[in-house]
């Protein structure tokens, strides 16, 4: 489409100021405020380190009952450091522990560099754009991802690389996919995607890295592992989901939670949720039936990373780095001038998603699935649309 990198770099450039103020209004008190409260800087990313420490030395029972965890926070920090939990499974515990013999303030360096540095590379590798550096660099979610020491960057990087070799490098695509799960629900419509592209033996390989990672936690710190996250954690995390208050409840973007703000029992939110669940995977599967050789793979990451949004119901601001790497790997080469307006409005929606979703959550009525669900259906259109031009340019 004519001009559309101009746009999206305009657009990148009006949204990043106001990301930034938000960053710097949000890191204030770790600069100019007195650690009087058991501030620390990286947030989540010191309860991942935390549960690092504890898993090496084999305080499992901790990690995963959250009163047990709090208490070991305010043993290092203070009463006052907030809520702190580790809620992954316990394939996360086998990157988690690999910085438990740094200190905290190194182990946020390197975690924060190698999320950054993966996310870079896979958009520098694969971006149709000739801005792609400046545009990766000043896109909404990593910025988020940075202040709040969140894994967002790196598992979109491992995500899109699972995807980008999943024809090609089955071996390095099921490894990728295995890795995932670290954050399975952001892996949910891959082995659907496997199976709708014919991709078998990826599919069998990420089937046995899976398993192979389930297994790994088992193998070092006895099976009570997955009992302890079953019957500690996942319970903890359903309660704060269903009755949470605060801030880490307007950072989700789910129907669900948009049912909950809107004044909905939580049977009837899990049933609102269910239903845009639905519609997303009988659209996600009308898209991989229709779809051609033609359509990108960076098309693919954007309409899977919408999709997800709208089937699972534990989705953060900062789990949107693939639909922002989407947004920067999707080309629309054929899509003629009529679809500009609806490209244009969804790239502002898709784009800034992190920032509106607290933004309507906090002020509006809570339309974001809403805006996601019109967003899949124009993708679906857009990619018919290239589909009919290229192919009508081609029998011509």
């Amino acid at each position: 489409m004519h001009n559309y990198e101009d746009f999206l770099l305009r657009i990148a450039k009006i949204i990043f100021p106001s990301i930034l103020a938000l960053a710097i209004f949000d890191q204030a008190p770790f600069i100019f405020d007195t650690f009087s409260r058991g501030q620390i800087i990286g947030r989540d990313a010191y309860s991942a380190w935390l549960a690092g420490q504890l898993a090496a030395s084999g305080h499992i029972f901790d990690i995963y009952n959250s009163n047990a965890f709090y208490q070991q926070v305010v043993a290092r920090l203070d009463e006052q450091a907030g809520h702190h939990t580790f809620p992954y499974p316990p394939p996360a515990l086998l990157w988690v522990s690999l910085f438990s013999f740094l200190p905290y303030g190194a182990s946020l360096l390197i975690w924060t560099a190698l999320g950054f540095i993966a996310f870079v590379a896979v958009i520098y590798l694969h971006s149709p754009f000739k801005n792609k550096l400046t545009l990766t660099i000043i896109a909404p979610v990593v910025l988020i991802n940075i202040v709040l020491g969140q894994n967002g960057l790196i598992i979109a990087a491992i995500f899109v690389g699972a995807l980008y070799t999943a024809k090609s490098k089955p071996l390095l695509s099921g490894l990728l996919i295995g890795l995932l799960s670290y954050k399975p629900q952001i892996a949910i419509l891959l082995p659907v995607y496997l199976v709708c592209i014919k991709a078998w033996r990826t599919f069998f390989v990420a089937g046995l890295f899976t398993a192979l990672f389930c297994l790994l936690p088992m193998l070092i710190w006895g099976s009570q592992v997955w009992l302890l996250y079953l019957h500690e954690a996942v319970p903890f995390q359903k309660e704060f989901l269903e009755y949470g208050v605060g801030i880490g409840q307007e950072m989700k973007p789910t129907t669900f939670i948009a049912a909950r703000f809107a004044g909905f029992d939580v049977t009837h939110s899990y049933f609102l949720q269910m239903i845009s669940g639905f519609l997303a995977c009988m659209i996600f599967i009308f898209y991989l039936i229709k779809k051609r050789e033609n359509i990108s793979q960076g098309f693919d990451v954007l309409v899977i990373g919408v999709a997800t949004c709208l089937i699972s119901p534990y989705v953060h601001i900062y789990d949107l780095a693939v639909i922002a790497a989407g947004v920067l790997l999707a080309s629309y080469n054929g899509v003629g001038e009529a679809s500009r307006s609806k490209i244009e409005l969804m790239t502002i929606f898709l784009w800034g998603l992190p920032f509106w979703t607290v933004l309507i959550n906090l002020f509006f009525y809570p339309i974001t699935p809403l805006l996601l669900i019109i967003s899949l259906l124009f993708l679906i259109i857009i990619s018919t649309q290239t589909v009919k031009t290229q192919t009508h340019a081609n029998s011509a």
